[in-house]
């Protein structure tokens, strides 16, 4: 997209386009000047041709009306939605840190701040879940790492809701002309099989999410998407245990049953995992 295309995003002329923050997957992120409310923000919107495929405008606006309601601290909050000649975008909060798949590159989570970081994020979830909104799509390019002045590290899921927002309205928000969408090696096995998601879904996929984290390797692997699927639908990985006996085993236990191929064997709810979480630091 030429400089002068992306200028004209916002066609009410609210949001001044500064620049490109991330393309891919379904669209593109621009990092843009909300001139209204004088305030950082960024700007996602679908490329062309998944823009074409978005029907039910209605539809996507009560649904940002819903995601722009849900303010947790670790969740990005949504500012905006609209529509142009271009299609449906949607502004959100702006983040001035790394995406947890780069963060994790330098930098090895001990007992510590691995749990921070699980009890973070598992709180987000829990304020999503209780507003019926499942994400089906985590994976570390969705959470962003900030490290605050006084050396915290506070941890933000992306795109919550934004995947039903954007994607819903195609036939199949997975698969579509030989196309995969979502995330493999985060991807649950009733999601490949094409069965409903739950929230449970949320909770396998944060669980590859914390694997990846503390092993700086996908749990599922395979040199082809039908090998990386084959191994989510079959169940075979290394043990985290055998990776990181440093860690208590009931921490790499608890990460173990969160990533169950069978939802039913997985907690039933980020609110029941979470208090598993504590009940085991407690015990420590």
């Amino acid at each position: 997209m030429s400089e002068e295309k992306e200028q004209s995003l916002g066609v009410t002329g609210r949001y001044e386009i500064q620049g490109v923050m991330h393309r891919g997957g379904f669209g593109t992120i621009y990092k843009v000047w909300d001139k209204q409310l004088q305030r950082q923000a960024a700007l996602k919107r679908l490329d062309q041709e998944n823009a074409d495929e978005v029907t039910k405008v209605d539809d996507l606006w009560w649904e940002a009306i819903s995601l722009a309601s849900l303010q947790h601290p670790n969740i990005l909050s949504v500012y905006d939605f609209g529509t142009d000649e271009q299609g449906p975008y949607i502004v959100m909060e702006f983040i001035d840190g790394e995406n947890l798949g780069t963060f994790v590159n330098n930098f090895k989570y001990d007992l510590n701040s691995f749990t921070d970081a699980a009890i973070q994020t598992l709180r987000g979830l829990i304020a999503a879940h209780e507003k019926d909104l499942i994400h089906r799509d985590i994976k570390p390019f969705n959470i962003m790492v900030t490290r605050l002045p006084s050396d915290y590290l506070l941890y933000k899921i992306l795109d919550f809701g934004l995947v039903d927002i954007l994607e819903q309205q195609i036939n199949n928000p997975f698969v579509k002309r030989n196309k995969i969408y979502g995330s493999l090696h985060y991807i649950a096995p009733e999601q490949l099989q094409q069965k409903p998601p739950d929230f449970r879904t949320d909770l396998y996929a944060i669980g590859c999410v914390y694997y990846f984290m503390l092993t700086k390797q996908h749990a599922f692997g395979g040199k082809s998407t039908e090998e990386i699927m084959k191994s989510h639908l079959l169940h075979e990985f290394e043990l985290l245990d055998s990776l990181r006996p440093d860690l208590p085993a009931a921490v790499t236990d608890w990460v173990m049953k969160l990533m169950n191929r069978d939802p039913e064997d997985r907690p039933a709810s980020a609110k029941e995992a979470l208090a598993n979480l504590v009940q085991i630091l407690d015990s420590l």
